[in-house]
């Protein structure tokens, strides 16, 4: 009876990581572009 909740939650976890993952990608992904953009002004 409590696998339902038990898959529920592993599957919150799950997403959870995934959307952090993707949040530190982005933010990386900004700061290269503002150091790129600092490098080539003119």
């Amino acid at each position: 009876m409590e696998m339902p909740a038990i898959a529920g939650l592993s599957w919150q976890i799950c997403f959870t990581n995934s959307h952090l993952n993707h949040k530190s990608v982005d933010l990386k992904y900004h700061s290269a572009q503002l150091v790129f953009n600092q490098k080539n002004r003119p």
